[in-house]
């Protein structure tokens, strides 16, 4: 007989987990970094002449090329491996609206619009890393694919999978729960094939 083979074996430190909010915050600070450099590029770009100067702008008679942005349909594919990946697309679309919504409020000069703005942010930032610390953990777990809706409601997570026991239920539960710290009754999970 051969040597056997072993499977390698992921152990998980919960002492050093990284707190969700510091992520947040992290991004967030790095989000509005980047904002404010934009900004600034935007403003320098729409001044005319040079730095300091007072001068006329130029016009060289050459129009600037038009910037066109052309949506390409997609079609989904309702079931199996499909299904994850048009809803990750959809997901990721609705997430990219949301903060260019919130990134046009984050720099309001109205300090109450300003301030809400950044709660939601921070609540965005929030559930992102939490659908995606839920979706990976199912992913070490054994799962092929999952994918998590975190709202204000509850937490939906579908697996792929044919069926699933309760003992699967209960430990896609608990992974839910030490993500989240939300109660179980507000968690769905559902199998999807």
């Amino acid at each position: 007989m051969g040597p056997k083979l072993r499977r390698p074996v992921v152990y998980a430190n919960p002492r050093r987990v990284i707190p969700s909010r510091f992520l947040a915050v992290v991004g967030l600070a790095v989000l509005a970094a980047l904002g404010i450099i934009v900004l600034k590029q935007i403003d320098a770009a729409k001044k005319p002449g040079f730095a300091g100067d007072n001068a006329l702008a130029v016009t060289t008679g050459v129009a600037a090329p038009a910037i066109s942005v052309e949506v390409e349909p997609l079609q989904p594919v309702p079931r199996g491996e499909g299904y994850f990946v048009n809803y990750r697309l959809e997901r990721e679309q609705q997430r990219q609206e949301a903060k260019a919504m919130l990134s046009g409020l984050l720099n309001s000069p109205v300090a109450r619009i300003r301030e809400e703005a950044q709660s939601q942010w921070l609540d965005l930032t929030t559930k992102i890393a939490q659908e995606d610390e839920i979706e990976n953990l199912l992913k070490i777990k054994g799962y092929k694919d999952a994918v998590t809706a975190v709202n204000a409601d509850g937490i939906a997570i579908f697996v792929y999978a044919s069926g699933l026991t309760p003992n699967e239920v209960a430990l896609i539960r608990d992974v839910v729960i030490r993500v989240t710290k939300i109660r179980a009754d507000k968690i769905t999970v559902m199998a999807k094939n």
